[in-house]
């Protein structure tokens, strides 16, 4: 190693003993930011939210998905697990924070494959089926 090299890696050694790179100005502008604050963004689980454990032998329905059934748990879709598809993606968005696009797409799908998509208020159970709407899961 010649002698500039040398004074080089030293320089950069002073900066940060971890990464040579790590404390440049161009590192400095480009730090994420995070979005996240947990008091504005706290999920309740408290009050109407409430931890509930479900009644399987008056019906409840729980499934292999825990997000979903905590859901269901905490009140944020009906306690029996059968929930409408607008109700499913508000509540995927405010317990989890989904966007609406990727809760919309996963509610139609569970609906599509596993509900009732030709109801007047299309949606499906999330432990099986299920007499729901006026079809009663077509295609499940």
């Amino acid at each position: 190693m010649d002698a500039k090299s040398l004074q080089q890696l030293l320089k950069h050694e002073t900066k940060s003993k971890a990464c040579p790179f790590a404390h440049t100005d161009a590192h400095e502008n480009n730090k994420r930011q995070v979005g996240f604050d947990p008091v504005a963004q706290r999920v309740s689980t408290t009050g109407k939210y409430a931890w509930k454990a479900p009644n399987l032998e008056a019906g409840d329905k729980r499934g292999p998905c825990p997000g979903l059934n905590a859901l269901a748990n905490h009140g944020y879709i009906p306690h029996n697990g059968i929930a409408p598809a607008t109700t499913l993606m508000q509540a995927l968005g405010e317990a989890y924070g989904m966007a609406l696009d990727l809760a919309t797409f996963l509610a139609v799908y569970g609906t599509v494959f596993n509900g009732d998509a030709l109801s007047l208020t299309p949606g499906y159970s999330i432990g099986g089926p299920a007499n729901i709407g006026l079809l009663g899961g077509v295609l499940s």
